[in-house]
């Protein structure tokens, strides 16, 4: 049980303190000097219930007390949280921040306050009782509030939007890591201090709102260095990971499952220090990573010197070695803050980088036109030489219709010859031994077989096997025949331009054949 006595008050930038259980506070002005924490010595009596004899004076604020409490002022019950009991069974925890208004009717003020905790590893007054006028006491809550709603609703709305990230694109698992970190912390931040969630909810267990506030913690530390680990995979080291998941895993699950005396007697010391080690050895990688120039090393690093520096904070406040509050919520919030400006920056490079290759797409597109432009007159210029290809490919083709017609009829009228003189033969209207008749047949049949050998000839040029090519030949030898066929009456001229078939190295027999004796020379 605590007794304290209050009256008075005292200078200004100074708060008087408690000596004996009795804070004098007759020179502190609370109109101009504001609250004042009651600080000090206090009377203690161990493992008893005492309750007031009479009644005094004041106005006083309470935050955290474990985990159940009955109040006095000036012998008057004033507040209470949970049932105070000498054991566990008679006890019933309850924490959550109030603000107790009264009336002074003299110069003391007497607080009688009986705190019980058979619930958990840490028990009474976590911070100062403080004291003041309604005016300051009100605007000091609503302030404290308003703080802790800002937290708290930053880490979830930022939590939230990096699991929507993640949903949207399921390959960006650090978006996922991040946001569960940022909504695990926001429900813890709201369970301490003025303990928000119960005020609004008090209907809520307490256990059940003990096991919301040690999980973030145990969850934490390994979501921390998942995360890190998916920053700069290099740099943090797989076979230290999976002891440090694994040991937050095996924490959680004792949340889980054992009550809070069980579970919050391992936070201090031996979490805390496994906690400074693990943020120790992720300095040391998110240094690797700054001296290797990794992308956004440099602002990772800082947020997490931000994260172990508000991490030491909460070990030393939450162990009474320090005066000060929670701030591993506010080293969070920066490091989420952190991580939206890398994400800015990166989006600002992709949309930079879409811009550029758009413009180079454009760029690519005009080119492309002018060079379908380009292809299309080309094609249509080969599609004109197709066409009049293709017309000389008719034309031949008539050409070489006609040129057997011809040479069928030619070989039609010798054959017809033979047949006649053979028939006539046969019948015995021309002697058999007429010479003749048989040099007649003779030449027919050098005619037919010469007709033969130049249609073979034609035969090896229609599928263009080979190549052509324009030489002079020297034709004199040609001559007097050619002259004679066509009955020029003159010497035939030396030089004949003449297309060929073969190759240079192998030069090809040159045929001549004259199928039309009613042919015309021009």
């Amino acid at each position: 049980m605590l007794v304290f006595f209050c009256s008075g008050a005292y200078a200004r930038g100074l708060q008087p303190a408690a000596s004996k259980g009795v804070l004098d506070a007759s020179e502190w002005d609370f109109q101009s000097q504001g609250i004042i924490r009651l600080d000090g010595e206090w009377e203690f009596y161990w493992q008893r219930l005492l309750e007031p004899d009479s009644i005094r004076t004041g106005h006083a604020g309470i935050h955290s007390v474990a985990t159940s409490y009955r109040l006095w002022i000036n012998g008057k019950p004033a507040a209470s949280n949970g049932t105070v009991g000498m054991n566990r069974q008679q006890s019933e925890p309850k924490t959550y921040s109030r603000v107790i208004f009264f009336q002074p009717d003299s110069d003391g003020i007497e607080l009688v306050m009986q705190v019980a905790n058979f619930a958990q590893r840490k028990g009474g007054l976590w911070t100062s009782i403080e004291f003041g006028n309604q005016a300051d006491m009100g605007l000091h809550r609503e302030r404290s509030i308003a703080i802790d709603l800002f937290a708290f609703s930053a880490l979830f709305v930022l939590g939230i939007y990096q699991i929507a990230l993640f949903a949207l694109r399921k390959k960006d698992k650090l978006s996922l890591v991040l946001g569960l970190f940022c909504v695990l912390f926001s429900f813890r931040h709201i369970l301490l201090g003025n303990t928000l969630l119960v005020r609004f909810f008090p209907e809520i267990d307490w256990e059940f709102a003990a096991k919301l506030e040690y999980l973030p913690p145990f969850i934490g530390v390994p979501l921390l260095s998942v995360y890190a680990y998916l920053l700069y995979p290099n740099e943090v080291n797989r076979k230290v990971l999976v002891p440090i998941v694994s040991t937050g895993v095996l924490l959680t699950a004792s949340v889980i499952i054992f009550p809070a005396r069980v579970y919050t007697h391992i936070m201090a010391p031996y979490y805390q220090l496994f906690v400074v080690a693990v943020i120790a050895y992720l300095i040391y990688a998110f240094g690797l990573a700054v001296i290797r120039d990794r992308e956004g090393a440099r602002i990772n690093a800082v947020g997490l010197l931000v994260v172990f520096a508000a991490a030491i904070n909460d070990i030393l406040y939450s162990n009474h070695l320090i005066s000060s509050v929670y701030l591993s919520q506010f080293g969070l919030l920066f490091v989420v803050f952190n991580q939206t400006l890398l994400v800015a920056l990166k989006f600002s490079k992709a949309f930079a980088k879409i811009e550029n290759l758009s413009t180079e797409l454009q760029q690519a597109n005009a080119g492309l036109e002018q060079k379908v432009r380009e292809r299309t007159e080309e094609l249509e210029h080969i599609n004109r030489e197709l066409a009049a290809a293709n017309e000389k490919l008719q034309l031949a083709e008539h050409s070489r219709r006609q040129l057997i017609a011809n040479i069928s009829h030619e070989l039609g009228t010798p054959m017809t010859t033979i047949q006649g003189y053979a028939k006539a033969i046969l019948d015995g209207l021309i002697p058999s031994n007429d010479r003749k008749t048989f040099s007649m047949i003779y030449q027919k049949v050098l005619f037919v077989n010469k007709m033969i050998q130049d249609l073979f000839e034609l035969s090896k040029l229609e599928p263009f096997l080979g190549y052509y090519y324009w030489r002079r030949i020297w034709a004199m030898n040609l001559s007097a025949t050619i002259s004679l066929f066509l009955g020029l009456g003159r010497p035939f001229q030396p030089f004949l331009k003449t297309e060929t078939r073969g190759s240079a190295a192998a030069p090809p027999r040159v045929s001549v054949a004259v199928y039309d004796c009613s042919l015309r020379v021009s």
